[in-house]
């Protein structure tokens, strides 16, 4: 995951910030909250027991104060932890709430709330529809592409703005997020490999996917 290491820059040109006027009050070392709330979403996507994609997507406030809601792919409450269909007939169709969905589900801020949503990947076009109806959503951010782009122009003509954060620089403030301290161009892929024992298929499956290896898990809870 690369990040926006432009948050960090006093002279960034990102419209909001931290102030309501959009000045920009971030300083070195400290992270930005669009990558604060991007960490978020890749986390809750940690809870996904789909086998296809894992997807997480968070909810906040405009000035970022608050958290509005979050949510992650999965099976119903109360269902099997696994998807309804596997296989070639899962694809677009393994039975799994949508992360988007959840959040909005879970939402109950009032419709007069502005919102900005940040989702691990790019919504299809159903989640889309599901956050225009969630009303006053102005900003949709995302980290991975999806297969079917559709979406864009869907929110777009529902005058949100659609921004990815792929492909920036990471943000400082990432690495020292593990009270770690790593030379300022080390990319997310060299933490991965060096501080959790990724290999390169791993990263590259993590990339795609926000898939964890299976050992790795094991080891960060203390299983043999």
């Amino acid at each position: 995951m690369r990040l926006n290491r432009k948050i960090l820059d006093p002279d960034c040109e990102w419209h909001i910030h931290s102030m309501p006027d959009g000045t920009c009050t971030c300083k070195p070392g400290r992270p930005g909250f669009h990558d604060i709330l991007m960490q978020m979403a890749v986390l809750i996507s940690m809870r996904s027991t789909c086998l296809r994609l894992k997807v997480g997507t968070v909810i906040s406030s405009t000035d970022f104060r608050k958290v509005l809601s979050m949510g992650y792919n999965g099976n119903a409450s109360g269902l099997a932890n696994q998807c309804d269909r596997t296989g070639a007939e899962a694809v677009g169709n393994c039975g799994c709430l949508h992360s988007e969905e959840n959040a909005v589900i879970n939402c109950d801020a009032p419709r007069s709330t502005e919102k900005v949503v940040f989702v691990t990947h790019l919504p299809c076009v159903m989640c889309a529809k599901r956050l225009i109806n969630l009303g006053n959503v102005k900003r949709v951010y995302y980290l991975h592409d999806y297969r079917i782009r559709d979406s864009l122009e869907w929110l777009r003509n529902a005058d949100i703005r659609v921004e990815s954060m792929a492909d920036k620089e990471i943000n400082d403030a990432v690495d020292r997020w593990h009270n770690r301290v790593y030379p300022p161009k080390l990319s997310m892929q060299d933490v991965l490999i060096a501080e959790f024992g990724f290999n390169e298929e791993e990263f590259k499956a993590w990339q795609v996917h926000a898939t964890v290896p299976e050992r790795i898990l094991k080891e960060l809870s203390g299983e043999q």
